[in-house]
């Protein structure tokens, strides 16, 4: 993003907690930085991503009672890179009870349609990829067969950076 490369590292916070921080390495001047998240971030479970040309989070919340995901799925949007007051939520993907859990976003696109994964509890625990439609509120899950939760879900972005 913004020639950074950004990732999510856990930070010591007491002798026997540690807390998710979002790191980021500046590429042209080789600086390390912390990025703030969102103060509304109280999420159990977040990870970053890109839409836009812009940083997101994708975090979902875990009922400590029951288990379960209050809030589906959460995505938020940096509009203005390095700046913690431009963090805005972009959708808020509502749970439903007892049919999905551990969601992972694989893409958004520019209709606003979020293709995201998800472990089906109704059946089996079986892995799914579903899409939600940010605005009609609905969520589809397309007839696909032989998901493998393992597969690398990675959408291909053009870049001169080579990885090994």
């Amino acid at each position: 993003v913004g020639g950074t490369v950004n990732w999510v590292a856990y930070e010591k916070v007491s002798n026997s907690s540690y807390g998710r921080v979002i790191v980021s390495l500046d590429l042209k001047t080789e600086l390390y930085g912390k990025l703030s998240h969102p103060d509304d971030l109280e999420k159990d479970y977040w990870d970053l991503g890109m839409f836009r040309d812009c940083l997101c989070i994708f975090a979902s919340a875990l009922n400590q009672n029951t288990r379960r995901y209050n809030t589906f799925l959460d995505i938020w949007i940096m509009k203005e890179y390095g700046i913690k007051e431009s963090w805005t939520k972009l959708y808020n993907v509502p749970y439903v009870e007892n049919q999905y859990t551990s969601p992972k976003t694989v893409y958004i696109s520019d209709d606003d349609q979020v293709l995201f994964g998800f472990y089906d509890l109704i059946n089996n625990n079986q892995y799914q990829l579903a899409v939600y439609n940010s605005k009609n509120g609905n969520v589809k899950i397309p007839k696909i067969q032989y998901i493998d939760s393992k597969m690398n879900r990675k959408v291909y972005v053009e870049s001169l950076i080579s990885l090994p």
